[in-house]
């Protein structure tokens, strides 16, 4: 059970790994911004060139949602001429959403820099600036470089090829080197896992 464990984890680090990988080759092309507006917060995951930000800031869907509440229930302005797109666009954001923004200005230039120190100039760091959007109120961001994220999320399968290898070595001839049942009964393939026996014989 805990073989199978480790394993899944050194699975699921590997896709980690690759796609880290694949939004870094693309940050060097397009910045993109990923927004889930919450009753309270907004959650964010910001790529930039050469780095991953992960921020959380206060969000303004309540208060739209009360603007919209005011605007539908308030006589005075029963007979009002409002825009129909901006009733629109405050319906959408009176609401938790998702939001998505790519080669923007939003996700190019999404904090403050970062303030002087060790790891900050490794790229690492907490920053702080103004929230999404004219709140004028501040969030909080975690910043990450690529390289840092894809060298951590690749050691587990590293050790896992790594681990996998050393014990085909040590293993003996005549069994099998995906799960080391004995094949000298066997002629075409192993009878636990259906490795082929000619797989078998090149890894040993």
């Amino acid at each position: 059970m805990i073989r199978r464990l480790v394993t899944f984890a050194s699975g699921m680090s590997l896709l980690l790994c690759v796609t880290l990988a694949a939004l870094w080759v693309r940050s060097e092309v397009s910045s993109d911004l990923l927004t889930y507006h919450g009753w309270r917060h907004n959650y964010d995951a910001v790529s930039q060139p050469g780095r991953l930000v992960l921020g959380i800031a206060p969000s303004d869907v309540s208060r739209s949602a009360r603007m919209l509440h005011y605007l539908e229930y308030d006589p005075s302005l029963a007979h009002a001429v409002l825009d129909p797109q901006w009733i629109a666009q405050l319906k959408r954001d009176a609401t938790p959403h998702w939001q998505f923004a790519s080669g923007s200005a939003q996700a190019g230039g999404y904090y403050s820099s970062l303030k002087p120190g060790l790891w900050e100039a490794l790229g690492v760091g907490v920053a702080s600036c103004e929230s999404f959007g004219d709140t004028g109120r501040i969030g909080t961001w975690l910043v990450a470089p690529y390289w840092l994220l894809v060298g951590l999320t690749a050691i587990a399968p590293l050790c896992a090829l790594m681990r996998r290898r050393r014990a085909a070595r040590r293993r003996p001839s005549g069994v099998c080197t995906t799960c080391g049942y004995d094949l000298r009964a066997s002629k075409e393939r192993c009878p636990e896992c259906g490795t082929p026996i000619t797989s078998n014989a090149e890894g040993a």
